[in-house]
């Protein structure tokens, strides 16, 4: 038989290592809560962190004088714009440009932008694989046509494959209307607001090539006023400018859509009538130019009477070269003052 002391030792003995297995448990459970608590206030303190830095690359974002956008590259869709976007084009809110095409939106366009009218920097960026720049003409919510440089950016997924790109618009309206006006004075005639001399030269070498390959003519009218410096010393300079820039009017009048009239200096016009089918059309033309001096023109409380010379030359019967062609032109119209005036005169080389 077990002795008493026996007993009571393993029964003092079991109880300590169930104390000691109970104080191992909460400690366990108070490490296990402590490392916890230390997670979730560092996780806390990453979804702020992550959170601020949200917020202040979206308002850097938002702030940027560049319009952004995000575009789907499967679907053209618009994903994410910044307010500089809305503010640029119009727009309100982003719900009413997320989710729509971006052809649709900045160019009113039913399909993708394609050559030869833009070329697309989505595309052009999905098929190189880099970055591309190209300049466009976008249009507002309300219709108004601005110019931008749009520069886009690849976005990869984890295999490396392009899924969206993000396209950066900057608007160039002000330079680039500075420089169409700079080279509209350089190519018009600032008075009567006609082609000049040099843009004219320009228009007939590209009407000569085109008039070659399809083996058609090309008529050239060189004209001036009888008698103009009469009325300029006359009346002065101010009625002189009044009359030429009534005469353009009525001059342009005469002729068909697809013909050009230049002023080429002083008060002598040219004009170019291309794919003419019979001399006897040219012809037709000229009169009606000659004629339609017969009615007077208005300068103040003045009616002024003044009748023009015409002279003609003709592409290829008359020369291929342009300077051959313009002096074969100007001979006629001195040919046609010389007697008498007010008529028109074809070259006679």
């Amino acid at each position: 038989m077990r002795s008493r002391g026996t007993l009571k030792n393993k029964y003092h003995f079991s109880k300590g290592v169930i104390r000691v297995a109970w104080w191992i448990w909460l400690l366990t459970l108070l490490a296990i809560w402590f490392f916890y608590w230390i997670f979730h206030l560092e996780r806390k303190k990453l979804e702020s962190r992550l959170r601020r830095s949200c917020e202040l690359t979206k308002a850097i974002i938002d702030n940027m004088n560049e319009s952004l956008s995000l575009i789907d590259v499967r679907t053209f869709n618009i994903i994410a714009v910044n307010k500089t976007f809305l503010k640029e084009y119009g727009y309100s809110d982003e719900s009413e440009v997320l989710g729509r095409s971006c052809y649709e939106i900045t160019h009113h366009r039913t399909e993708v932008c394609a050559p030869p009218d833009d070329l697309c920097p989505l595309v052009e960026t999905v098929t190189l694989g880099e970055h591309f720049s190209v300049e466009h003409t976008h249009y507002c919510k309300g219709g108004e046509k601005i110019y931008v440089e749009v520069s886009t950016a690849p976005i990869r997924n984890e295999n490396g494959n392009i899924i969206q790109v993000v396209h950066m618009q900057r608007n160039v309206t002000e330079r680039k209307l500075t420089e169409e006006k700079i080279k509209h004075q350089a190519y018009h005639d600032a008075l009567t607001n006609l082609p000049n001399r040099r843009f004219f030269e320009e228009i007939i070498s590209v009407e000569i090539a085109k008039a070659h390959r399809n083996k058609e003519r090309v008529a050239i009218l060189c004209l001036d006023l009888d008698r103009f410096k009469v009325i300029n010393d006359t009346m002065g300079h101010e009625a002189g400018d009044n009359l030429l820039k009534q005469v353009s009017k009525r001059l342009k009048a005469c002729l068909r859509e697809s013909d050009i009239i230049a002023r080429m200096g002083g008060d002598e016009f040219s004009m170019l009538l291309a794919d003419i089918g019979r001399v006897e059309d040219v012809a037709s033309i000229a009169q009606k130019i000659v004629r339609s001096f017969e009615q007077p023109y208005q300068i103040g409380d003045d009616a002024i009477s003044i009748t023009t010379s015409v002279g003609i030359c003709i592409y290829p019967d008359d020369g291929k070269d342009i300077e051959v062609l313009l002096h074969c032109a100007d001979m006629a119209m001195y040919r046609a003052k010389r007697i008498g005036r007010n008529n028109y005169q074809f070259c006679s080389n």
